[in-house]
């Protein structure tokens, strides 16, 4: 990190992005914490992109301090979301928790203008009808932003085999009524 850093100032850089992510969880890496202390004290600014299965109280305490990104990714909505995770122990509603209580605790350290959190989730057959309520949801809880995204297509199948029916993009319209300068869809 040091030689990235050393080497981005020479070269006139003076915004460092590092970004802690890979397979959507950076949290099975034991050394995490002292990563985000450490890349913040050389000048980075921390990206943390994760399922939050793994974001225990100290990892908590240390991505509000030193990130300056946290983002969620829920691979479903509700019940689809362990069939997609591919877990039963770690939930929707255990990622909502995770998401609430970074919230929370970026609001008691007085960083809501230095640190986002958000959320992604991908654009699913099984979500139609559920982008809005989720987005709301995420919206109350005084998250920044929620992504949704397109699945990727499976190596041999075709874009127009997953097309966008009336009622998804009826729902997705509704779901960016909520987007306003202080949340982001």
């Amino acid at each position: 990190l040091d030689k990235i850093t050393e080497y981005s100032k020479k070269r006139g850089f003076n915004g460092i992005r590092f970004e802690q992510s890979g397979e959507g969880n950076p949290d099975m890496y034991s050394h995490r914490a002292e990563i985000l202390n450490y890349s913040k004290k050389i000048g980075m600014q921390n990206v943390y992109v994760t399922t939050g299965s793994r974001i225990d109280s100290n990892l908590k305490m240390s991505l509000v301090e030193n990130a300056s990104f946290i983002r969620i990714s829920f691979p479903g909505i509700e019940e689809s979301y362990s069939h997609y995770s591919k877990q039963n122990k770690f939930t929707f509603l255990d990622a909502l928790n995770k998401l609430e209580t970074l919230a929370n605790e970026r609001f008691k350290q007085g960083r809501e203008k230095d640190l986002m959190i958000g959320a992604r989730v991908a654009l699913r057959e099984r979500h139609i009808g559920d982008y809005f309520n989720f987005a709301k949801i995420i919206k109350n809880m005084g998250l920044d932003s929620l992504q949704i995204v397109k699945i990727l297509v499976p190596e041999g199948k075709q874009p127009e085999e997953f097309p966008l029916f009336l009622k998804d993009t009826e729902d997705l319209q509704k779901t960016m009524s909520l987007d306003n300068e202080k949340f982001n869809v």
